[in-house]
């Protein structure tokens, strides 16, 4: 199994902020990077940075977008032609926190499973789930 890099991709400095706020219930996420759309930054810039470091063969790349059809999201999946890059969009915490803590035990299909079950798992209605009545 190669190698597996989770890269964090977000308008802004969000997915930066995301890996520290991970780091703090994990600790160092030494495999896990962040790139960040700045504003005004041309699309295809972004593009260039990440061909520039998503390109060693020997390493399975998984790409977690903020948003599916922005920016980051399009510029890493005109990519895919590349066999060991793969990108998941909806980006949270708990999805990091997952795939991050699993990568060197799955298969990239089953880290691509993990994020998608956990985003679809890691939404929860508070007041629902405690039984609190609305005021």
């Amino acid at each position: 199994m190669n190698q597996t890099k989770i890269v964090a991709m977000s308008h802004g400095f969000f997915a930066r902020e995301l890996i520290k706020s991970a780091e703090m219930i994990v600790g160092p996420m030494d495999d896990a990077e962040a790139y960040c759309l700045e504003l005004g930054q041309d699309p295809f810039d972004f593009k260039e940075k990440i061909e520039k470091v998503l390109n060693d063969p020997k390493v399975s790349y998984l790409v977690l977008a903020d948003l599916y059809g922005g920016t980051p999201c399009n510029m890493a999946s005109s990519l895919l032609q590349n066999e060991n890059i793969e990108v998941i969009a909806g980006l949270n915490l708990a999805m990091l926190i997952e795939v991050y803590s699993q990568r060197n035990n799955l298969d990239m299909i089953s880290l691509k499973r993990l994020a998608l079950s956990t985003l679809r798992e890691s939404g929860h209605d508070i007041r629902s789930e405690l039984s609190i009545a609305s005021i």
